[in-house]
């Protein structure tokens, strides 16, 4: 009787399929470790994302389009608040808004 020697099949069902094995020197590996932690995700998360070339942001990031997303608020309810739209009102949510956007499209690494 002929053996299945595959190791892995495909299913749709998403289970855990056999650990990857992955060379890698005591520094690297601690820079990937670092990573991770930074973007906080355990190693295998943050391999499969990069692997799977998902965006990955470290938490830094993610925690400053947070605080810039509160600032544009307060900037918003500051002008609704007196009544006008002043110009320097929508100049701080346009400065606003091109921090938040380049830490979006650079994926920045903070």
């Amino acid at each position: 009787m002929a053996r299945n020697k595959k190791l892995f099949v495909e299913t749709s069902d998403n289970k855990t399929a056999p650990p990857i094995q992955l060379r890698v020197t005591a520094d690297e590996r601690a820079l990937l470790e670092q990573k991770a932690k930074d973007a906080g995700k355990g190693l295998s998360e943050y391999l499969r994302q990069a692997g799977m070339e998902r965006p990955l942001r470290s938490k830094v990031a993610a925690e400053i389009l947070n605080d810039l997303r509160l600032l544009a608020m307060d900037v918003k309810r500051l002008a609704r608040e007196s009544g006008k739209h002043e110009k320097e009102h929508l100049d701080t949510l346009k400065a606003i808004q091109t921090a938040m956007q380049k830490i979006w499209d650079k994926r920045v690494q903070l």
